[in-house]
């Protein structure tokens, strides 16, 4: 079978390999409040203006491909607070850990560890590339919780290199990272728009993962499967 499977397949995180029902970001802000110890604050009145700065700045960012960083974020929005977030002793590796681990309870997509074994047994490369306002040491540290960071060759994070998906060139990246020639990576991911276009558009094949998708934004015009089981019988009818 190895000579009709690609030599790398490169993967979505959220709704990919990770899911979680609910992003909770008044928790988030609990957490970092009660890290910096000022419960005096409301965590819900700070995501409301955390909402309305995601409106004004965020939105900008998102329309040109641009990536802002969630320390870069939280930086700003606790400074209209008057609490300057570089006063305080924990890096922003720790902030950004804090205030995920608040935000997502998330769980590995069923199915993703079986199939990471088959790729495994038949020496196809595996990595990972994310739309994520965390840096890949964190994605990395957050799929450790769950025994998944070592069964991929990198995790690659739009927050490192300030853009997003569907920019070609963060594709670019990864295609130099796995040394192949894009004709042998596939791409898995749950969004037509930054997934399947940014892959197509890098000349690597895209395959739809559809499974958390209640919209469809548009036809994918690419392989489209809803389960990893799906997917592990597209490989095996791979010309």
């Amino acid at each position: 079978m190895k000579g009709s499977l690609p030599r790398a397949i490169l993967f979505d995180l959220g709704d990919t390999v990770l899911h979680t029902e609910e992003l909770d970001y008044v928790a988030g802000h609990r957490a970092l409040l009660a890290r910096l110890n000022r419960e005096d604050l409301d965590p819900e009145e700070v995501n409301r203006k955390a909402e309305r700065f995601v409106d004004k700045f965020v939105s900008r960012y998102r329309e040109n491909d641009l990536q802002l960083t969630n320390s870069t974020f939280q930086r700003l929005l606790y400074a209209q607070l008057g609490i300057d977030l570089g006063d305080f002793p924990f890096t922003r590796e720790e902030m950004d850990r804090l205030f995920l681990d608040a935000v997502a309870d998330y769980e590995p997509v069923d199915g993703i560890e079986k199939l990471l074994d088959f790729l495994q047994g038949q020496g196809v490369k595996k990595a990972i590339l994310s739309n994520s306002s965390f840096p890949s040491s964190t994605l990395k540290w957050d799929l450790g919780r769950y025994g998944l960071a070592k069964r991929f060759k990198f995790v690659a994070s739009s927050a490192d290199y300030g853009i997003r998906k569907p920019e070609p060139a963060l594709f670019q990246v990864t295609i130099k990272k796995l040394n192949l020639p894009p004709d042998q990576i596939w791409y898995v991911g749950d969004s037509i728009e930054w997934d399947v276009e940014g892959a197509r558009r890098a000349g690597i094949h895209p395959v739809w993962f559809s499974r958390f998708q209640r919209q469809i934004e548009r036809e994918p015009n690419c392989p489209a499967v809803d389960s990893w089981k799906e997917f592990l019988n597209l490989l095996s009818a791979s010309p």
